[in-house]
């Protein structure tokens, strides 16, 4: 009986010489389309969250820096939230809150986002920022429409009886200068700013600033108090492209 000879294993396919058939799973084009699928819907989510992260990490930081009155600083968060959410309308007025009382103002580019505030919010009452920003570009006529309605709701407004009070004092009525200071102290970031021109106002009352009296000169003075706010001066040029909307 002959020995049998082991079987000599050679490469390729039927002797042809061909590779030999892959081994395992090949997924064909529709298994292609759903996973292409998820992975694009798994990107998503992953932007999706972060945008959100970066909302609410720069929303954190604008209501700390706001309540600590430090509107330069807020700016930079305020602008990442309406680039990725323009129609946060509260952020709009925010940010052009911020460009409203830093030092020195930019009441343009505060006038910019209160129109955009508007535009996403059309009911949005922006009375107060408007006058103040129309104050600001020095339109006082544009800026007492729009004081008007805030000072008939709270005729003791800190804020608008601050930009008032300024205005009376630039153009030489002292009196009335006075007296809307004196509201504004309700509010320790107008009295603030009211302080430096409760001083001078003492020293063009008095010739100097008596001890005690810097800060209040309209209570040494007699005559009755304005019953309510007056046009100083004429009106100069706005921006063209503010805002109109005001209360009646």
């Amino acid at each position: 009986m002959s020995e049998a000879k082991p079987t000599q294993l050679t490469p390729g396919r039927s002797g042809t010489g061909e590779p030999p058939a892959p081994h395992g799973w090949r997924p064909d084009a529709i298994t292609l389309s759903i996973l292409g699928f998820f992975v694009v819907l798994s990107l998503v989510m992953v932007a999706f969250m972060w945008n959100g992260y970066v909302l609410l990490s720069n929303g954190a930081a604008v209501d700390r820096l706001l309540a600590r009155g430090e509107y330069r600083e807020a700016i930079p968060h305020l602008v990442r939230i309406v680039e990725r959410s323009p129609a946060s309308y509260d952020r709009q007025r925010q940010l052009g809150d911020c460009y409203l009382f830093i030092e020195p103002p930019q009441p343009k580019l505060a006038m910019a986002h209160y129109a955009l505030a508007l535009k996403y919010n059309p009911d949005m009452n922006l009375n107060r920022e408007l006058g103040m920003a129309y104050s600001e570009l020095g339109d006082q006529t544009e800026a007492l429409k729009f004081f008007t309605p805030v000072l008939q709701e709270d005729p003791a407004d800190p804020g608008v009886n601050f930009f008032m009070g300024r205005n009376f004092f630039r153009h030489g009525m002292y009196r009335e200068a006075a007296s809307s200071f004196q509201a504004a102290a309700a509010d320790k970031k107008w009295d603030d700013r009211a302080a430096p021109f409760r001083r001078e106002l003492a020293e063009k009352v008095f010739g100097s600033a008596p001890a005690g009296q810097a800060e209040t000169p309209a209570e040494n003075r007699s005559g009755p108090s304005p019953t309510g706010p007056a046009t100083p001066g004429p009106p100069t040029d706005a921006a063209s492209s503010a805002p109109t909307r005001a209360g009646s």
